[in-house]
């Protein structure tokens, strides 16, 4: 797998295997994961239930930001054009 990361933490030490680069510790599964995050490796699977209850909350929070911004639009008190 082509390393994605050229940067690392100052914490990470790396070992060479038979010409493939690995990391010693935590770096490994941090990349593992960021690697999984964007969508460049291999897929975590997920059930059904946990990406449709994910989705679900997303939309709730989706909801709550828009009637605050919508109440906050809505209800401007003090304008720097009136004096």
């Amino acid at each position: 797998m082509t390393n994605f990361f050229p940067f690392h933490a100052p914490f990470c030490s790396e070992r060479r295997q038979a010409g493939k680069k690995d990391y010693v510790s935590s770096c490994s599964k941090l990349e593992e994961i960021l690697q999984q995050a964007l969508g460049i490796s291999d897929p975590i699977p997920v059930p059904p239930a946990t990406i449709i209850s994910g989705l679900q909350l997303i939309h709730q929070e989706c909801q709550k930001r828009k009637q605050v911004n919508q109440f906050s639009h809505n209800n401007i008190i003090w304008s720097p054009t009136e004096h």
